[in-house]
């Protein structure tokens, strides 16, 4: 009876200490689950790291990029994380073709670039340089890519296959030819004779022309015959190829009819040739020959003729001059000098000359100066010289002399066909893979004019980001440029800095162009390049709970408090004790740390050496980079040997009849001996109550302070 009473008794207390710990809300912690080393807990389940994919692909909106033959390509490509798991290491490889009828350059052995991280739901960038062929096919091209990376746990073998497509619209210019110069004997065929025509091609285009093949046609048995004697070929002349800017010479021979008065014949030249491409080409221009009467009919003639044989820019004079000279012994009346020749060529000078009269054996020098209008066209433009006179002043009779020449033009830049002025984002940087919220930076970019013969001028460019998340420090978004020549690249610094609560993933940043060609026609362009932005990784670490003396053998209490007063996740929180002590928690897993989460670390250890003993306890974690870090508290105990206790002589405690030890007189006694003992458990659930009521104050006095700041 006496037995069953003590043990209702204790019973009793340990009832009334589970009715005070229920009110004041403590529970028996639940065991966490203990992850492997290859395992990480993802929302309370153990999941294997190496399961943990990623899923990368292109993303799906990207525009598709236009071309030119002959164009520096810088490509960006897109790369979107689909999923809720970050990607590290992720290399990008373009998969072109090479080979003689590929329409690419490839300049590298590889076409792979490195991006260091993706978030979950974001985008991260892969930039490549190639060069289109110059005789490159239009058309859209298929480019594979292949994407390899891994996890944030270094699991690297993941990979995704995609195709991204690219436009070519090759706006080379084919080569073009024209007659550059023609030449028949001394300069004028004599009717009734026989003489070497040259013809002089040129190639004013951007591109070879190969396996040139020059014929003449338009004959006329009464005007102007083909003829072999002159030792070439009377019809067709072969020139193999001419390149850009280069001419040759193709010969003929011909023959005059004798009746043919002065003046200027028509023939025809069929040029045939190949591009770039291997297109057969066809041209067709006409030629005058210049042809006057046999000399014992003519009475004026031209001699020393200078005029220019270069191209000739628009609305600048040249003069063309020479002698005109009275070969017989008469007087010549009425003598008209002027021009005949297209509306496109004008007069910069006196169109006609005359003279009353022109004495035998006598020599008179003649100059007209003439420009090409801005209607002229690049082509070789006739001209002909016209001497009008009469042998008697009384008489109606006129008669003429006439001396042919032709004036090159240059070609007029023909905006149609040239290939567009462009500007892009060539290379952009900045301090290292990604910039901390709220802190300054400097973004470095380089732009770039693609166009391979065409500068640009006036070009603004303006800088600005997605959500408005970056500002300029200490300057404007906006930069001006007065010119940017034909393959010329700029460059511009900027420093920028993001929203203190910026959430942590890659942000678009636009550049906005604007500029203008030399014709003044106005172009846009806007090129967007990714910043990564990372939060602060803050783990506030409480006061350390301690004894500062103990025993050795003898455990107490260890108590650390923790906060994470970042703005990212802390993931895989390891949290363990070392030292000089045994305990009976080496090390506890907390998973992932949430943003304005706390915890508190406990653990019950015992020195191990008299005297000083130091320990410290570790917390490791991976921060938002996947980067794994270390923060130590280190702490100490002084620590005495155990006591010895010295034990009774046998028989010195009075033995009950159960083998125990005699309860004293009055069992109320030990009623009250077990009232105490519950009185100092409950003594310790109220400090420890307490001590967390004013943990808690003290964080949120904490965290109120740091909105303050913010």
């Amino acid at each position: 009876m006496h037995q069953k009473r003590k043990h209702l008794k204790i019973s009793a207390v340990w009832l009334m200490i589970a009715l005070l710990l229920a009110q004041f809300g403590f529970a028996a912690p639940a065991a966490p689950p203990t992850p492997g080393p290859d395992e990480v807990i993802i929302n309370g389940q153990i999941v294997k790291k190496a399961s943990i994919k990623p899923e990368l692909n292109i993303m799906g909106n990207m525009q598709i990029p236009t071309y030119s033959g002959g164009q520096e390509v810088v490509l960006n490509i897109p790369v979107e994380n689909t999923s809720i798991h970050q990607a590290v290491n992720a290399y990008v490889e373009l998969q072109l073709t090479s080979g003689a009828n590929a329409p690419f350059e490839i300049q590298q052995l590889k076409l792979r670039e490195k991006v260091p991280f993706i978030y979950p739901n974001s985008v991260g960038y892969a930039t490549f340089r190639f060069k289109v062929k110059a005789d490159a096919k239009d058309g859209s091209y298929a480019l594979p890519v292949k994407i390899k990376y891994g996890n944030m746990y270094n699991y690297n073998e993941f990979e995704s296959t995609d195709t991204v497509y690219v436009q070519v619209k090759n706006t080379i210019l084919n080569p073009d030819l024209i007659v550059n110069d023609i030449s028949v004997g001394s300069g004028e065929v004599e009717a009734g004779s026989s003489s070497k025509l040259t013809v002089n091609l040129l190639n004013q285009g951007q591109n070879i022309a190969s396996n040139v093949r020059v014929t003449l046609e338009g004959f006329k048995n009464e005007e102007i015959m083909p003829n072999s004697s002159q030792g070439t070929n009377a019809t067709v002349s072969t020139l193999n190829n001419i390149n850009p800017g280069a001419s040759k010479e193709a010969t003929f021979g011909i023959e005059v009819n004798d009746k043919l008065t002065s003046g200027n014949y028509k023939l025809n030249l069929k040029i045939n040739y190949q591009d770039i491409s291997g297109r057969e080409q066809e041209q067709i221009q006409e030629i005058t020959i210049p042809v006057v009467e046999n000399q014992k009919n003519a009475s004026l003639t031209i001699t020393d003729l200078v005029y220019p044989t270069d191209n000739l820019r628009r609305d600048k004079a040249v003069d063309i001059g020479f002698k005109l000279n009275n070969h017989s012994e008469f007087k010549l009346y009425d003598v008209k000098i002027s021009l005949e020749k297209d509306p496109a060529i004008v007069m910069k000078s006196q169109p006609i000359i005359k003279y009353d009269s022109f004495y035998g054996y006598y020599a008179e020098d003649i100059k007209f100066s003439v420009a090409p209008s801005d209607m002229a066209v690049g082509q070789s433009y006739p001209v002909t010289i016209k001497v009008e006179y009469k042998t008697d002043k009384w008489s109606d009779k006129v008669f003429t002399y006439e001396k042919y020449i032709s004036l090159l033009v240059s070609k007029k830049p023909d905006t149609t066909k040239l290939p567009k002025t462009k500007l892009i984002v060539s290379n952009y940087s900045y301090e290292s893979d990604y910039v901390e919220a709220g802190k300054p930076f400097d973004l470095n970019v380089t732009l770039q004019n693609t166009n391979a013969s065409r500068g640009v001028r006036n070009v603004k460019v303006s800088i600005s980001s997605q959500d408005g998340i970056f500002a300029p420090v200490g300057s404007s978004n906006t930069f001006y440029f007065n010119s940017m020549k034909a393959r010329g690249t700029s460059d511009l610094t900027l420093t920028l800095k993001s929203k203190i609560g910026a959430e942590q993933k890659s942000y678009n940043v636009f550049v906005d162009m604007e500029y203008e060609d030399y014709e003044g026609k106005e172009y846009t362009s806007k090129e967007t390049i990714g910043v990564a932005v990372v939060q602060d990784t803050r783990l506030n670490i409480g006061e350390l709970e301690i004894p500062s003396d103990g025993t050795i053998g003898q455990q107490v209490d260890l108590n650390l408090p923790f906060y994470n007063f970042g703005k990212t996740i802390l993931r895989n929180l390891i949290v363990k004790v070392e030292g000089d002590f045994t305990t009976d928690t080496r090390e506890t897993y907390y998973g992932n740390f949430s943003p304005g989460s706390e915890e508190s670390f406990s653990a019950m250890i015992s020195p191990m050496n008299e005297g000083e003993n130091k320990g410290k306890i570790v917390f490791n974690f991976e921060d938002a980079m996947g980067k794994t870090q270390n923060i130590e508290k280190e702490f100490s105990m002084t620590a005495m040997a155990m006591p010895e206790i010295e034990m009774p002589a046998e028989g010195e405690f009075p033995m009950g009849p159960d083998m125990g030890p005699m309860e004293p007189e009055g069992g109320n006694k030990g009623f009250v001996k077990w009232i105490v003992i519950g009185a100092g458990v409950i003594a310790i659930v109220v400090v420890i109550v307490v001590v967390k009521k004013k943990r808690k104050k003290k964080r949120e006095e904490f965290l109120a302070q740091e909105d303050d700041e913010e």
